[in-house]
């Protein structure tokens, strides 16, 4: 028979397993909020070295980049913000920009566009601006409110970027169309895209055949398309617009946003508009509000192709641009050694740069890069000196100046050559006449001049047109130059006038090169024009002597046997 002191021990022995359960329950719960903490714990780790490597982009830039609040003071700047100011980022974050700036000045020319900013107006104008360390700069300067929840506007980031070179360069519209980073177009009244700079290729991937006569408003984005027709109408109306932005769809379905002023022909039918990628920008808004969250994308849609290396020479990150420059994908740029990345040429090995960023914590240099498929790119980089994980490590801002320097070279080509006969011109002739015309004099060599002029060319043109007359001008050169040595200088100086400069060739051997000359002129067929025309020229020759002290005193000995030969009947040639 059970007794209650039985009882009350198997109560006991119940209540206590359960209370070993309960206890087993709260150690597996320990163990598992244990690990989610670990796990939040990484997470954070690693949030905060991506908001490292975002900062260390950032600063970066070549633009001044700022952050203030509503009482106009700093809380952020990047490092050229603090180069350009000459001062350190101690004693700039937490002043307020009258301090660095003088009130007046800060009353009159900032404060009324912040004020815009804070009210959730995106501020876009042009000042100049005298920074300590750059002197006087022309800036184009953009204030983006930063919208918080509820669309409180806590911040407005500042964007500040040199325009000084492009607007010093208005005065050559054409080059500037060409080389120019923005987007530039001419769009008919009926929307198609009629023209448009090299830049609308290179940052949104359609080719010629693919834009031009393309209605524009198919490129815009869906959720732009009203604002952008809105503003167009505008511009139909005569009404002034600037500042106006929207997305463009790029060959790969991505979109890109645009900062746009545009101004109307209406006698033309016409609107030429230039649109200035900010999508850097955008994302840099978005950046200041999550930054961990949006480093990837602000990194993978830079303008700019960006490779982050150690002092080894391996990559440790690149951007989506650089992938696509090199034709290789990150996987393999990631896992090539440095011996293998020496070939694409991304990495700063020059040990003279190397001690430079070490000095100096940047460098600026143009280098050359080599793809996949050995394409060679020149570009203009930006390093500098940057922490990754914890360890020293280059970051490199490459922009592609491929096109502008040919666009250069082939400007400066222009400048020195004939465009009709493709020989050089009269100033070209000169320059180089000064160069030679001194070696000889330093060498005692000899060195004689040719002047020659098409006989009765006016009557070419009276009789067969101008485009014989051009046809004439392109068979002679051909000729003059089959006769004429490499090393002899041959240009036209304009009209039906040519020049030859002989180095090295003595008196009689220019007289029998001058002869040649004419005589190769005056058996030129002429088929094109007619069988039965024949030109010839008369041929002024000086050969250099003490008296001429410049090449202008022998191109005028030279004019004058010219001109003697023209009064002895033409088709001759004359020694001064």
């Amino acid at each position: 028979m059970e007794t209650d002191v039985d009882k009350t021990r198997s109560q006991l022995e119940t209540e206590l397993g359960a209370a070993h359960q309960q206890l087993a329950a709260l150690h597996q719960a320990n163990l598992a909020l244990e690990a989610r903490v670990e796990v939040r714990t990484q997470a954070l780790q690693q949030a905060n070295k991506d908001l490292e490597h975002y900062k260390g982009i950032v600063s970066s830039t070549p633009d001044l980049v700022a952050l203030v609040d509503h009482d106009y003071i700093y809380r952020t700047v990047n490092d050229s913000y603090l180069h350009s100011f000459g001062t350190d980022r101690q004693d700039i974050i937490g002043k307020k920009i009258a301090d660095l700036l003088d009130s007046e000045n800060f009353d009159r020319s900032i404060k009324p566009h912040l004020i815009r900013a804070f009210n959730g107006e995106t501020v876009r104008y042009e000042r100049w601006i005298t920074f300590p360390v750059t002197g006087r700069r022309l800036c184009a300067i953009t204030f983006h409110p930063v919208h918080e929840k509820k669309g409180y506007i806590s911040y407005v980031a500042a964007n500040i970027r040199d325009i000084t070179e492009g607007k010093l360069a208005m005065d050559d519209r054409q080059r500037i169309f060409a080389a120019s980073f923005d987007l530039m177009c001419v769009i008919g009244f009926d929307g198609d895209i009629k023209d448009f700079n090299p830049s609308w290729t290179r940052t949104l991937g359609w080719n010629i055949s693919e834009l031009r006569g393309k209605p524009w408003l198919d490129l815009v984005h869906p959720d732009d398309l009203a604002n952008v027709i809105e503003t167009e109408e505008r511009l139909l109306l005569g009404q002034q617009t600037s500042g106006s932005e929207n997305r463009l769809r790029c060959k790969d379905g991505r979109y890109r946003w645009f900062s746009w002023n545009s101004s109307a022909d209406r006698d033309r039918q016409e609107i030429f508009a230039i649109a200035r990628d900010i999508t850097d920008s955008k994302l840099l808004q978005e950046a200041l509000k999550s930054s961990v969250r949006k480093y990837r994308t602000f990194f993978d849609s830079a303008g700019d192709a960006v490779f982050i290396h150690d002092y080894s020479g391996r990559l440790l990150d690149v951007n989506r641009l650089a992938c696509e420059r090199l034709g290789y994908n990150r996987e393999e740029l990631l896992g090539m050694s440095p011996e293998q990345l020496k070939v694409t040429q991304t990495a700063v090995s020059s040990p003279k740069l190397l001690t430079k960023i070490d000095r100096d914590g940047q460098a600026s240099f143009e280098a050359h890069h080599l793809s996949k498929d050995n394409h060679e790119l020149l570009v203009w980089t930006n390093s500098r000196r940057i922490e990754y994980d914890g360890l020293p490590a280059i970051l490199s801002i490459c922009r592609d100046i491929s096109e502008r320097k040919r666009m250069e070279n082939e400007l400066r080509n222009l400048a020195i050559t004939d465009s009709l006969t493709g020989v050089k011109n009269r100033r070209y002739f000169i320059n180089r006449g000064k160069e030679e015309l001194a070696r000889s004099v330093r060498y005692g060599a000899p060195l004689c001049l040719l002047l020659l002029d098409i006989d009765y060319f006016k009557q070419v043109n009276d009789t067969y047109g101008h485009d014989a007359g051009d046809e004439v001008l392109k068979n002679l050169t051909e000729k003059a130059q089959k006769v004429l040595r490499e090393t002899d200088l041959f240009a036209r100086f304009g009209g039906e006038e040519f020049a030859a400069l002989l180095v090295q060739t003595s008196q009689q051997d220019a007289l029998l090169t001058a002869e040649r000359l004419r005589t190769a002129v005056e058996s030129m067929p002429l088929p094109q024009i007619s069988n039965s025309l024949s030109i010839t020229i008369s041929i002024g020759v000086a050969l250099l002597n003490d008296r001429d002290d410049s090449i202008e005193a022998l191109i005028k000995r030279a004019d004058q046997a010219m001109y003697r030969a023209k009064e002895k009947g033409r088709n001759c040639v004359v020694l001064c």
